[in-house]
């Protein structure tokens, strides 16, 4: 994984970010030479996480104050019902 400071962060800002959502570049971030952070394309699921979390507020804003009440009722008595687990590599 290259490796780049700061400066040159700041610098080519555009063409890093570029690089990191169209060629899934990762980098190491630096500051005087020290790795500091990493910068990587975010996973699918983290994307698709967000579009649900836009979905879901969507749905949400059109639901009244009655029906917000039953629906937390409802997760409130069922949390199993919205457990998700993660996949498992076979």
């Amino acid at each position: 994984m290259p490796e780049i400071g700061i400066r040159q962060l700041k610098n080519d800002a555009s063409e890093i970010i570029r690089a990191v959502r169209e060629e899934r570049m990762e980098y190491i971030i630096t500051l005087r030479g020290e790795p500091v952070a990493v910068l990587r394309p975010l996973a699918p699921i983290e994307r698709d996480a967000d579009a649900i979390l836009d979905l879901a507020a969507d749905v949400f804003s059109g639901l009244d104050e009655h029906e917000l009440t039953e629906l937390a009722a409802l997760i409130e008595r069922r949390p199993d019902f919205f457990a998700r687990t993660a996949p498992t590599d076979a």
